[in-house]
């Protein structure tokens, strides 16, 4: 009788598993050359993000550049979604213009953004973005690009790693 229970708790456990979207289990290609070592990117394939940034058009600009890819969902947190990023603005006087931590952190620093174009704004904001979907640093003519640039598209590079790391 215990058995029969086991088996058909095992047959119960498969069957869900065989119907269940192959989503639900997928994870980066953490074997990329393109793979920054970490990612924002939840096991269902969402990026949730919340928090606030007074570059929120620029942003949002930046989440449909990647959200175009497909695969890896961007979207913003609602009460039924575990966040995955937190927007947030700071003032510092120095070089940088934003900045993505591993702990699922995103900073805009209005010491720098605050001068720049909505164009370059959006660049840094989608830059950033790609480091949350794991993307390391690219050359030229990509949106990865350490530099700031006016660039709103994805370059060849950029859609490279993102399919090598999320398809």
């Amino acid at each position: 009788m215990r058995v029969a229970k086991v088996v058909g708790m095992l047959m119960c456990v498969i069957l869900l598993t065989a119907l269940l979207p192959e989503e639900v289990f997928a994870a980066p290609n953490t074997s990329s050359p393109y793979y920054l070592g970490w990612d924002l990117v939840d096991s269902g394939l969402h990026c949730d993000w919340g928090g606030s940034t007074k570059y929120s058009a620029q942003w949002n600009n930046a989440v449909s550049i990647w959200n175009s890819m497909g695969v890896v969902s961007i979207r913003k947190d609602t009460i039924f979604t575990v966040q995955d990023v937190e927007l947030y603005d700071y003032y510092e006087v120095s070089s940088i213009t934003a900045v993505t931590y591993s702990s699922g952190k995103i900073g805009f620093n209005t010491y720098n953004l605050d001068n720049c174009t909505s164009d370059e704004i959006t660049n840094t904001a989608a830059h950033e973005l790609g480091h949350a979907l794991g993307i390391k640093h690219l050359s030229a003519g990509n949106i990865m690009y350490p530099y700031q640039t006016s660039q709103t598209w994805l370059g060849n590079g950029d859609r490279t790693a993102y399919n090598d790391i999320w398809k």
